[in-house]
């Protein structure tokens, strides 16, 4: 998973509007439903209801919003663990 489409996920999620997201993003409409999609694969599920407009979360999206700040939080501090370690070595 790629913590880029997490972050593309939760703007959609709070604006519910590809426009609105692609303009906090500063990413175009296509290139937000392209990471929409590949996290979609990636968790095998779901995220939201959809026909020509998003209508909202399935339950899925509404579990992954809920866990997602977590999710960010811990792999950026990851990164800076990692980081720490192989400046020592």
């Amino acid at each position: 998973m790629n913590i880029d489409w997490l972050e593309n996920f939760i703007v959609v999620a709070e604006t519910l509007n590809l426009q609105k997201a692609s303009e906090k993003l500063h990413l175009t409409p296509q290139a937000i439903s392209k990471s929409i999609a590949n996290l979609e694969k990636a968790l095998n599920t779901r995220l939201f209801d959809r026909g020509n407009v998003i209508k909202g979360l399935t339950f899925s999206g509404e579990i992954l919003l809920k866990n997602s700040s977590e999710i960010i939080e811990k792999i950026n501090n990851l990164k800076l663990e990692l980081d720490e370690i192989n400046n020592k070595e």
